[in-house]
């Protein structure tokens, strides 16, 4: 618990700030309760929060480094990450679940991700979600008020692509005002890699910080991040999960904005920091 006096609204009259949470895993929203004491008015109100923290890593090439980063999970056994917009059915985790470990340095941030998925079927339409694919939001200011265009969308394949060969690409590349998409599509040349290792999609992407304006690489910067994974086992789109949780969406031209509230709050962290999700809000 947090309790923090604010100036008062008037002579004898003080506003008393009390935050409770109680997280038991970092990686899936925890309730977050606010409570507004002023005078004799009380004011309560609820929402469910992700706060992770970004580790620092010295070279994202090297496996033994991600092994020491804690994953965020995709599996249907969370039920706020089903989306029932897009969900038919949903067998188990050898069906569709994933691991993503988050990282980052001066170069850019990395994503390093494991999919398992036991059928895995490409797009037949250039809109990838609704072949095997995986979508990353990331709003470059950590603030839910801005606009509905001012957040990055990038997405991927993931080991389904009939040429062998998986693309990342940002869907709607945002103008430096944070305002409008530009019109184009931005393939992510040479900066996503993936191969089928184990039975499981393995793959890591970069994304350099002049992509992803006005994101800053300092430590305490924070930032809003999503994760979808989409299923597609050959007659059609039959799951999708939503990481940190499932929300309703406006639909225009094929890329998903999620309302507020479906955004986990990330933290990059001190270089010497421990290499861990933390479930502490600082």
């Amino acid at each position: 618990m947090i309790s923090a006096l604010l100036p008062p609204m008037k002579s004898n009259a003080a506003e008393q700030l009390i935050h409770e949470w109680n997280i038991v895993d970092a990686g899936r929203p925890a309730k977050f309760d606010i409570q507004i004491v002023n005078d004799r008015i009380c004011k309560t109100f609820s929402k469910y929060l992700v706060f992770v923290e970004c580790p620092h890593i010295d070279d994202p090439e090297a496996d033994e480094q991600w092994e020491k980063i804690r994953p965020v999970k995709l599996s249907g056994n969370f039920p706020e990450q089903i989306d029932t917009n897009f969900t038919v059915e949903w067998n188990g985790d050898d069906d569709l679940s994933a691991e993503i470990r988050i990282a980052w340095n001066p170069r850019g941030l990395f994503f390093k991700m494991s999919i398992a998925d036991d059928i895995l079927e490409p797009s037949k339409i250039p809109l990838l979600m609704f072949g095997d694919s995986f979508q990353i939001g990331v709003n470059p200011v950590a603030d839910e008020a801005v606009g509905n265009q001012s957040f990055y969308d990038i997405m991927m394949t993931r080991g389904a692509e009939l040429d062998g060969i998986d693309k990342a690409y940002m869907e709607r590349p945002v103008n430096m005002a944070l305002e409008y998409p530009q019109n184009q599509r931005m393939l992510l040349e040479g900066l996503y890699c993936g191969k089928i290792i184990d039975g499981k999609f393995n793959a890591l992407l970069t994304l350099p910080f002049h992509l992803i304006a006005p994101m800053q690489a300092v430590p305490g910067y924070r930032f809003g991040l999503y994760f979808i994974i989409f299923d597609n086992d050959g007659t059609g789109l039959k799951a999708a999960l939503q990481w940190p949780l499932h929300a309703e969406r406006f639909v225009q031209k094929a890329w998903y904005v999620p309302y507020s509230g479906a955004w986990a709050n990330i933290k990059l962290a001190e270089k010497s920091a421990s290499i861990c999700h933390k479930g502490k809000i600082e």
